[in-house]
This record gives C-alpha cells, structure tokens and sequence, in this order.
C-alpha cells in the first residue's frame, strides 16, 4: 500500500495456542502504525485473553449461539449487529492469520480492500479466493509465530520483534495467591497440564505425575495440576500417583489459569493452549510432543525443552492412533533426567 493502514482486522477465530501465536502480530501492526485501529475477530473461547489487551481498539467475539462484540465497555451484539459494526469500523485492512474459509469471510464481510492471507497450504479451503493478498513464507520459516509475522510483509513489516505480552489481570492473580496459599503450596511450583484434545498428544497422566513427584524428591517442588472439561479421570489417575506431595488441582478459567502460571516456576505439559500460554508468559516450560510437529508449532524460542521420541511417522498430524508408540516409548526415566537437567540451567 502506498499510504499506511489505518483500520487494520485481525481474524484469528481460535483455539487457546493458536491466538497466543497469533499475538505477535498485533504488537508488530501497533509498534509499525501506532496511530491505527486495530480489532480483532475471535471466537468466545479465547476471548478472555484480548479482553484487555494492549495496543488492540476493539474486540469482535463469535459465540457459538450467535455472535458479539466486545469493547473496553464490554457490551454485546447479536450476529447481523457484529456484521453491521465490523463494516461500520470500515476496516482497510484484513489479515488472516488462519487461513480458512470462515475466518477469510471476516475480511469479505469488513470491506478491506486488502485482505491478507496464506497462498501456500495454509491458505485452506477458500481462502486464497477469498483473499487478494496472498503471501507464500519462505521455505526456511517453519516455526507458526514466523510464519505468521510473514504475512505482514505484505504491509512492510518485516522481521518485527516477537513480542507476546500478556497483561496481569489482578483479579485472577490474587486468585492464584491465594489458591496457593490456602493449599501450602511454597515454591518452587509446577503447573502441569497433561490433558489434550488429540489422543497423539496424551502422555500418561501417571507419567506426569512421577515425574512431578521426582521433581518434589530432589527440588522441593509443589504442584498444580490443570485440567479441562470431562478430564475427571486423568485427574484422579494423577493425584492417585502423585501420592502425598504437596499438591492442587482447582477448576480454573482461562484468566486464573494464566496468572497461575504466572505465579508458578515451571510448566509441564503437552502440545496446546496452557503449554503456550507459558510460553508467552516467559516460563521454563518443558512440552511433551508427540504426533504434532515441535518445529511448527513446539514452545516459540530457545529457552524451552522439547521432549519427543522423534519416530519415523512423526509428526503424523493424526488426532488418533492404535499405538501412539512416540509416547508409549517415551519414558520417565528417559524424561525426568532431561528435566531435571533443564531445571539446573534454569535456576
């Protein structure tokens, strides 16, 4: 574009990992047009992260009954409203950071003139006919958090500062103050997070927890265990092995989730949303990978600890498995040595 943007849309619908890779961006558009506004659609699930994001004017939600938006006032519209308000923003800009046909509509529906999208395999579905700026990244930039700040080469923006930062919210971490407190929890702190969506990226929960109390044995470590929605099983399967160490296992929403990390010293866990979120908040993080690709979408830097067996069939990208031998293989005799390691170069 030969003037700057000054409207600029982000669509990044989902999930929890997704729109914290998708973070960067926004603070590369801010720190490049300072004076832009910037919104972003994004479904309700991850909505409680950008709530009260720095640097983004104003925040469309999509709920699954309807749709809403929210600004710094909070308030709420149904579907046809969001639709109107997003054209009334009269965005010149769209960027889509999923590369799908319902998050490319968004920049359809907006009006932008330009609209920014993937024209490699991450442009999917009808994206790349929805899109009129399509951008292929260069074959050496794997990592998503890269590959997404590609994009913005299409604006001028390139090799920007990745930046994630996340905002304290105070209600949440005096939740989490307390939480560890009322529990006697002292630090150093774990949180671990074993559950997953994909059954390619469940370690054993039993798996965690040995590794965890071992952690306890030789650092004086106390744990919280994270879980989601129907994981009642994995949670009892984990406090069963975890045995007498001194330990937590609340139900969280996403902020209290996230200042709890915070507040904790190191995070273990698979390849999702929770996993992520430590990375951005700058913590030792330890991810266990197994059908997924580390070099795609692993924890964004060096400073973290991937452990995988690293088969031939990976990354298989397969949500299911009759043998998930990459983490059947992986043990904890093999897995706590390298995390305990890790620790030593972490104090």
């Amino acid at each position: 574009m030969s003037d700057s943007p000054s409207r600029i849309l982000i669509v990044r619908l989902s999930a929890i990992g997704d729109v914290i890779h998708a973070l960067p961006c926004l603070h590369a558009l801010r720190a490049a047009f300072p004076k832009a506004h910037i919104g972003w659609v994004v479904e309700e699930f991850a909505a409680p992260l950008l709530e009260r994001m720095s640097g983004l004017d104003q925040l469309h939600c999509l709920s699954r009954g309807g749709s809403k938006t929210f600004r710094k006032s909070g308030s709420s519209k149904p579907f046809l409203s969001l639709v109107k308000e997003v054209r009334q923003a009269h965005y010149d800009v769209s960027v889509d950071l999923q590369g799908l046909t319902k998050s490319a509509v968004w920049g359809l529906l907006s009006g932008a003139r330009m609209r920014i999208g993937y024209g490699d395999k991450d442009g999917r579905e009808l994206s790349r006919l929805l899109n009129n700026r399509r951008i292929v990244p260069q074959a050496n930039v794997r990592h998503v958090v890269d590959r997404n700040l590609s994009l913005l080469s299409a604006l001028g923006i390139n090799n920007p500062t990745v930046r994630f930062d996340l905002p304290v919210h105070q209600e949440s971490a005096g939740w989490a103050r307390r939480l560890m407190a009322d529990a006697g929890l002292k630090p150093p702190c774990v949180v671990t997070h074993p559950g997953a969506g994909w059954q390619t990226k469940r370690w054993s929960p039993k798996r965690y927890a040995e590794v965890c109390h071992r952690l306890h044995d030789d650092f004086g470590f106390s744990v919280i265990l994270s879980t989601g929605p129907r994981e009642e099983s994995l949670c009892h399967d984990f406090l069963e092995s975890l045995g007498s160490v001194p330990s937590a296992a609340p139900a969280m929403d996403q902020l209290q989730l996230q200042e709890t990390i915070r507040a904790a010293d190191l995070f273990i866990g698979p390849d999702t949303g929770p996993m992520h979120l430590a990375v951005a908040l700058g913590k030792p993080t330890v991810a266990i990978f197994g059908g997924s690709d580390p070099i795609r979408n692993g924890p964004y830097g060096s400073k973290n600890l991937v452990l995988t067996t690293a088969l031939s069939c990976q990354p298989c990208w397969r949500t299911q498995c009759p043998a998930v031998r990459c983490l059947e293989e992986l043990t904890v005799d093999e897995v706590y040595p390298a995390v305990k390691e890790y620790w030593l170069r972490c104090l």
